[in-house]
């Protein structure tokens, strides 16, 4: 199963989500449900960066957050939303002319949000027909 590499600093919107779920906290209501408006912000970033580092800065369950990232995943899935594999063809002969560095990286996300993100240094070899095989037929 694929990784998340973690990023250094905060994942991209979670400080001005903390500030929101901070606020909707102090304006003091306990034994209350957070609204659904700041859970689906919170999954919404959970589903790029990954629910435990989200759960993590937000100050949220895990769990909580797991489940909802889950069920957004499924629903997602279940209505076709999902985009259609998709393959892209480059010449590497041309995107060595133009300057790109010596490491090559491939990242392929499924439509169910799992991730795989592949780097590759100069000389380095890799059967990308079966790497991308396996990974689209493989289970969560």
């Amino acid at each position: 199963m694929a990784r998340r590499r973690r990023r250094p600093g905060h994942a991209g919107g979670t400080e001005a989500l903390r500030g929101r779920i901070e606020r909707w906290r102090e304006a003091g209501r306990p034994g209350k449900r957070m609204p659904e408006e700041l859970w689906g912000a919170a999954v919404e970033i959970a589903q790029e960066y990954g629910a435990y580092r989200i759960a993590s800065e937000l100050g949220l369950s895990y769990p909580a957050l797991k489940q909802r990232t889950d069920e957004a995943a499924r629903r997602t899935s279940d209505r076709g939303d999902a985009r259609k594999d998709e393959f892209v063809e480059i010449d590497m002969g041309q995107a060595v002319a133009h300057g790109v560095s010596d490491a090559t990286e491939i990242e392929m996300v499924r439509g169910d949000g799992l991730r795989l993100r592949i780097r590759l240094g100069t000389g380095e070899q890799l059967d990308i027909e079966a790497v991308t095989a396996a990974f689209v037929s493989s289970r969560r």
